[in-house]
């Protein structure tokens, strides 16, 4: 009986222990778990702190950009997303970017073969990348789906930078854009791409162009990359395909390519039609050490197959090139077009240019170079333009063709050389057989009622292409009526002020 009792005791004591046991672990779980629990608290703790950190960056961007906005003037007003990253629709037809994140999220969903075909897509405010104002939220870390792991605004300005709308564009525009593109006169401010990939064949804010892309200004563009033979590179556009237009868009900045290729301000390559566009970038192409093989430069287009109007380039353009001849190889630079095609009208060049060559090999090469193209291909033309930028040569191998309007103009009764005229110095030295010309280097293409200003280094035939006269006679009225000839309505202009007293275009007041 006596054991019987001792039993019960010791259960009872265990249940009691139990209970007790189970009361503290329950008020052990709350302290940790619990509204006011040590893990709870320590979370918190670790959230604002995080939050702490981030209201930190943000301020640090915030005063950046005081002091950025202070430096250089306002440029961008805050932007209002309620949905970014999300295409804002003004009709079932036209969409609305409103934010960095928008033209992010519109660049990763044209390279996923929505192209856009029949709808316009309207920047609804300039964008600076460089300042928070332009982002919903400079600091997301939640687009990875698009190619930034990391903090949104720090990958878009370091690093690889923005990723081309389109990137990896094909051949048939699946993944190419191919709708309007209306900048209604908006900024795009501080764009950055550095592209390291060496099979990116097409590079520029779109990499290639089926559909209209206009109203659009790009400033302050740093493009770098690596670049091969057959790769296109522009500030706007790396390819703009036949019947597709560019029109009244503008670049300043900088291009650096490291290699050879194609390269210009608006786009490397152009089939389509550039109008009203201005390049105020300098570009600058270095190869060294490396294969060298063709290469084109060109303030608007590096290669032309379509047409340019009413474009202007301010923007120097250099080219050095040390390496090896392994093929015939051919350079062309031009200060609206490198190698130009179709019709060039209405332009102009003000940029300078400088080509050096210091190549290796048995191989042939030649070197055309001019202010408005470097090569005027068999049965186009280029009508009412001038330069007025310097343009030098200089190559250890022959043979160059440097001239004030057109390096080479290839043969044929319908090449031709029309209502222009040249102010700009124009210098070559290679090895052997050098051509210098006012106006073209030989008399292959047809020139018409072109001028140009007088200097001792002209040589051999390219002396007799066009007409030489003096500063003073340029600048007279009668200069402007003689471009005017044969021309069905008046293009030319005496100086508003503006020229140093040479006759401008009359688009240039409008």
């Amino acid at each position: 009986m006596k054991f019987l009792k001792e039993k019960g005791i010791t259960l009872i004591a265990l249940v009691v222990t139990i209970v007790i046991l189970l009361i503290l672990a329950g008020v052990s779980i709350a302290m940790l778990t619990g509204d006011n629990g040590i893990l709870t608290q320590a979370q918190n703790a670790k959230n604002k702190t995080e939050e702490a950190k981030r209201n930190e960056k943000l301020d640090l961007l915030k005063q950046e950009d005081l002091i950025n906005e202070t430096l250089n003037g306002v440029e961008v007003e805050q932007v209002t997303d309620e949905k970014p990253g999300e295409l804002e629709k003004e009709d079932e037809n036209t969409l609305i970017i409103n934010s960095i994140e928008d033209l992010v999220f519109f660049a990763y969903d044209v390279t996923n073969e929505n192209n856009y075909s029949g709808k316009t897509v309207k920047l609804g405010t300039s964008l600076d990348f460089n300042s928070t104002k332009s982002y919903v939220e400079p600091l997301r870390t939640d687009y990875g789906k698009y190619g930034y792991n990391g903090e949104l605004k720090k990958l878009l300005t370091t690093e690889e930078g923005f990723i081309p709308i389109g990137a990896g564009s094909d051949e048939v525009g699946t993944n190419s854009f191919s709708g309007t593109f209306d900048g209604q006169n908006n900024k795009i401010i501080n764009l950055y791409i550095n592209e390291k990939d060496e099979t990116a064949s097409k590079i520029g804010l779109f990499s290639v162009n089926y559909g209209s892309i206009e109203n659009l200004n790009l400033v302050k563009l740093s493009l770098a990359r690596y670049e091969e033979q057959g790769s296109l590179t522009g500030g706007l556009v790396g390819q703009n395909r036949t019947d597709a237009k560019i029109n009244n868009c503008n670049v300043s900045g900088k291009i650096n390519i490291n290699g050879v290729g194609t390269v210009a301000g608006i786009t490397g390559h152009n089939m389509g039609l550039i109008e009203n566009c201005s390049n105020l970038a300098d570009i600058k192409i270095e190869s060294k050490g490396k294969d060298l093989g063709d290469c084109y430069i060109g303030g608007i287009a590096g290669s032309v197959e379509g047409s340019i109007k009413k474009c202007l380039n301010k923007g120097n353009l250099d080219m050095i090139l040390e390496g090896n001849l392994t093929k015939r190889t051919l350079i062309y630079a031009g200060g609206v077009g490198g190698l130009s095609g179709n019709l060039t009208e209405e332009c102009y060049n003000l940029g300078n240019m400088n080509v050096d060559f210091n190549g290796n090999g048995e191989q042939t090469l030649e070197i055309q170079v001019g202010g408005v193209c470097g090569n005027l291909v068999t049965g186009k033309k280029i009508l009412n333009c001038y330069n007025m930028g310097s343009v030098t040569a200089n190559s250890n191998k022959e043979q160059l063709f440097v001239s004030g309007i057109v390096g080479k103009g290839l043969s044929g009764e319908s090449t031709e050389i029309k209502n222009c005229y040249n102010i700009g110095s124009v210098n070559g030295n290679c090895s052997e057989r050098k051509y210098i010309g006012g106006i073209t280097s030989n008399l292959n293409a047809k020139i018409t009622n072109c001028y140009y200003l007088n200097q001792d280094d002209f040589t051999n035939n390219g002396a007799e292409a066009g007409t030489v006269i003096t500063e003073e006679e340029m600048k007279q009225d009668s200069f402007v009526e003689l471009l005017n000839n044969g021309n069905e309505e008046e293009i030319w202009k005496k100086d508003a002020g503006i020229n140093n007293g040479y006759p401008i275009l009359m688009w240039q007041i409008k």
